[in-house]
């Protein structure tokens, strides 16, 4: 395709979702909890054993990254915080099933952009413009373009199918086994706060929270301080936001 070629640096992860990221952080982390717990009884030994392998799992798996994109296909280049493993992913577009794109609030409430990039393969690329808005509004929007001339293409055509998870040491061409597969458009999918799901969980959200505060209401001994700024400054503010995406800008 002929279409410019982009690159984006950012951080990211060795996993084909977040969620198997976080998966595998807390299972290690519960197991060294657990582990020193039972073998010194100590309540900081515990806290250490839950937090260190977290740590490590991040350390080895997590690192900076270079997203690069042209009219061949997508790649992603990891290296790692701890021993600088590097970890090379080479996709091309045929490989590309679906992609997310929008906004969210960090934890920090502040709104980020994020593109999410979906292969086959159950692999996911996440990227967001939180470090360098710039360079990530620049790829978003060659990745848009690109997708929308290889949609434009005869849906019958000949492409390569998925290369998964290469070292960047043996990415020679010569070395990357491949298969051919016939095209398939690339879907955009709608985000969280454009599915009926997010109607139903702020709804559901309300009427949690509706309760908890007529409960607190009719018996104060059960509330404190901390409960109320909680609901006050960290919850109505959150269920605000949702409202907000939900009902007033979606997507």
């Amino acid at each position: 395709m002929n279409i410019p070629a982009v690159t984006f640096k950012t951080t990211s992860h060795d996993f084909k979702s977040m969620g198997r990221l976080l998966w595998v952080m807390v299972t290690a982390g519960m197991a060294g909890m657990y582990l020193l717990l039972m073998l010194s009884g100590n309540v900081v030994m515990g806290m250490i054993g839950l937090i260190v392998p977290m740590l490590l799992v991040i350390g080895f798996t997590s690192g900076s990254t270079e997203y690069s994109m042209d009219g061949e296909g997508l790649s992603k280049h990891l290296t790692t915080y701890l021993r600088s493993r590097k970890v090379g992913k080479l996709y091309p577009w045929s490989a590309v099933k679906s992609y997310k794109i929008g906004s969210d609030l960090s934890r920090s409430y502040g709104e980020y952009n994020y593109l999410e990039i979906n292969f086959t393969g159950n692999d996911t690329w996440q990227l967001t413009d939180q470090k360098d808005k710039v360079g990530f509004e620049s790829f978003k929007q060659v990745f848009l373009q690109a997708v929308a001339v290889y949609n434009a293409q005869d849906a019958t055509a000949p492409d390569i199918a998925m290369v998964p998870h290469v070292p960047i040491a043996a990415t020679a061409v010569s070395d990357i086994s491949v298969e051919t597969t016939s095209t398939q458009k690339i879907e955009q999918k709608k985000s969280f706060y454009e599915t009926a799901w997010a109607k139903v969980f702020f709804w559901a959200m309300a009427f949690l929270i509706s309760g908890v505060m007529g409960f607190l209401f009719l018996n104060p001994e059960y509330g404190s301080v901390a409960t109320t700024f909680r609901l006050l400054f960290v919850i109505m503010p959150g269920m605000a936001y949702l409202y907000y995406r939900v009902y007033v800008k979606r997507g």
